[in-house]
């Protein structure tokens, strides 16, 4: 029976167990500056909340796999990112006395972001900068993002954007799509911040970008217009004008006002109100009478009530 026992004992199967090792669990996080990076741009990558102390561990930073630094305290590492849409991965393990402490890897995608505003004012003809805005006016933003996923580029209706206007935390507007945006300054006059962050369905890529804007007021370019010539747009009046002929027709054009119908314009000649006015009180035309000669001070003004900051005022002298 002993012998039985034994070779029970002998023949009976062996069960063999694994040991399950957890995954390392660590806080460790990974800090880029600046934020959303664009193409080309150096950044910055800094390793936070790591257990212990810093200067008693060891880090390896690799990017795109490749050992770039490495050291006891080196928390930081530099490196300058590809082309848009191209990617660059950064990695960092910690050890500290031999044994694994916390790893890391982050993938970045630079992709870039141009704002293009006007203000919603009027301008002339030929007139070769942008409309700006004033205190009182609409400023038009357009959000032009370049980002690329698999060698395509994102197209813009496909991006979610979050619009804020100066320090705000709360977006100012938001929405798939959402490229183009109408604001006014909520400071008057003081200059505001416009900044807008672009980012793809999936959150994989972002871009952002941001614009300082100052408003400006109202001003006023004067030409002449010859009866044969027409408006002479390529030579505004500045200083000082001479009468060749026994008159002279003015046309005032006003910069960055909301509408050309909406401000109340005044021609005064010496201080002298002029009733006669053309074009819904921007043209005048002044007739020489007598002989002689003489200087005359030629004031336009425009005022619109209804704008808090819509109103200026241009002068010069006409001679014969």
């Amino acid at each position: 029976m002993r012998f039985l026992a034994i070779a029970l004992l002998v023949l009976a199967p062996v069960v063999a167990t694994a040991q399950v090792i957890p995954p390392l669990e660590t806080s460790l996080e990974l800090q880029v500056i600046p934020n959303n990076p664009g193409p080309g741009e150096t950044v910055t990558v800094r390793a936070q909340n790591v257990s212990g102390s810093s200067s008693a561990q060891t880090f390896v930073w690799r990017v795109n796999g490749q050992t770039v630094d490495q050291g006891l305290g080196r928390d930081t590492v530099t490196t300058t990112l590809g082309s848009a849409g191209s990617a660059t991965v950064i990695s960092v393990s910690v050890t500290e006395n031999g044994t694994l402490v916390g790893e890391k890897s982050i993938t970045l995608r630079p992709a870039s972001l141009d704002i293009v505003w006007e203000g919603d004012t009027y301008r002339p003809p030929l007139y070769a900068g942008r409309p700006l805005p004033t205190g009182s006016s609409v400023t038009t933003l357009h959000a032009v993002p370049n980002m690329t996923q698999n060698g395509v580029r994102v197209s813009s209706s496909n991006l979610t954007y979050t619009w804020y206007i100066n320090d705000s935390q709360a977006p100012y507007r938001r929405g798939l799509g959402l490229d183009t945006i109408r604001a006014t300054s909520p400071q008057f006059e003081n200059e505001f911040t416009v900044s807008v962050i672009a980012e793809t369905r999936d959150g994989t890529q972002r871009a952002e970008g941001e614009v300082a804007i100052r408003p400006t007021r109202p001003e006023i370019v004067m030409y002449e217009r010859p009866p044969l010539l027409g408006i002479r747009f390529d030579r505004a009046i500045t200083n000082e004008v001479a009468l060749s002929g026994n008159e002279i027709t003015f046309v005032a054009f006003p910069l960055f006002v909301n509408s050309l119908s909406e401000p109340e314009y005044t021609w005064e000649v010496n201080g002298a109100v002029v009733s006669e006015t053309g074009r819904g009180g921007r043209e005048v035309t002044l007739r020489k009478s007598g002989e002689g000669s003489g200087r005359f001070s030629i004031e336009f003004s425009l005022e619109n009530t209804a704008a808090l900051f819509e109103r200026a005022a241009s002068n010069f002298l006409l001679t014969f």
